[in-house]
């Protein structure tokens, strides 16, 4: 079995895992908005090779791949926010059962708009 290497160095990117709720706006409408329930440091990479040939047959070719430091409590009800993007978990690897990184495969919820208000 091959052992999983992460270089730490490249954990430099800071993402928010939460989830989208309504709030009520200052206008007392409802509307959709990022909630955060965490921060973490993640590398970012797309999907490249046999991954991403393996998406594009299930239209995810825009997904994006997430590494983490574990968490249990990150959950497929989970969004990721980098930037201004929002991002739907698509598979959650406990890399070797380990509990020691996260491997998150996720797709971006709305290219134009990032999926939400806020």
């Amino acid at each position: 079995m091959a052992k999983f290497k992460v270089d730490i160095g490249k954990l430099n990117k800071r993402i928010s895992i939460g989830h989208i709720g309504s709030i009520v706006n200052p206008n007392g409408f409802p509307e959709t908005k990022f909630l955060e329930d965490y921060k973490a440091w993640a590398s970012i990479s797309n999907l490249y090779g046999k991954e991403f040939y393996e998406a594009a047959a299930v239209q995810h070719e825009d997904d994006v791949k997430f590494i983490i430091r574990y968490n249990p409590n990150i959950t497929y009800k989970n969004v990721i926010k980098y930037k201004e993007d929002i991002y739907n978990i698509v598979h959650i690897d406990n890399v070797e059962f380990g509990n020691r990184w996260l491997v998150i495969k996720a797709k971006i919820l709305d290219k134009d708009r990032g999926g939400t208000n806020g």
